[in-house]
């Protein structure tokens, strides 16, 4: 009976380690496909700055394109997750007993579906702070393309 309970908590810390790093690829890229799409929009923006009429709102269109491009970036670089325990504690289990590792095995594994979702609250707030850049600095542009 406690192995089918033992064998159930694992599984179900397994699943969310699982989902947490599906969760943190998808954010990781939608932020890649928007930095991209960022980068498009500000080439194609960069054919109007000769005009001196929008000087303001096209540099400001700027501004919002490049700190959602730099958001972006900070996404991509923190959606690192720890998949399980470090080579260290399982080199440094090798030789204990199966009734301690377990224990210590699933601890392990809770404190690092913990931290898991610690970052991917934090890369999470950084996507929606780039969709909302990106958002204002479509706005803009779509402003000042409809000046001319």
């Amino acid at each position: 009976m406690a192995s089918d309970a033992t064998e159930r908590l694992f599984r179900e810390a397994d699943t969310q380690l699982a989902t947490q790093s599906a969760r943190a690829e998808a954010l990781a890229t939608r932020s890649g496909t928007l930095v991209a799409a960022i980068a498009v929009a500000a080439s194609l923006l960069a054919a109007v700055t000769d005009d001196d009429a929008r000087g303001g709102w096209l540099w400001g269109a700027f501004v919002f394109l490049g700190a959602s491009a730099v958001t972006g970036i900070l996404v991509l670089c923190m959606a690192r997750l720890a998949p399980g325990p470090a080579a260290t504690q399982l080199v440094r289990w090798a030789g204990t007993s199966d009734g301690d590792i377990l224990g210590d095995l699933f601890a392990v594994k809770v404190l690092t579906v913990e931290a898991n979702r610690a970052v991917l609250a934090r890369v999470e707030l950084m996507f929606y702070t780039q969709a909302v850049l990106a958002a204002v600095a479509t706005g803009v542009t779509l402003f000042v393309v409809g000046k001319s």
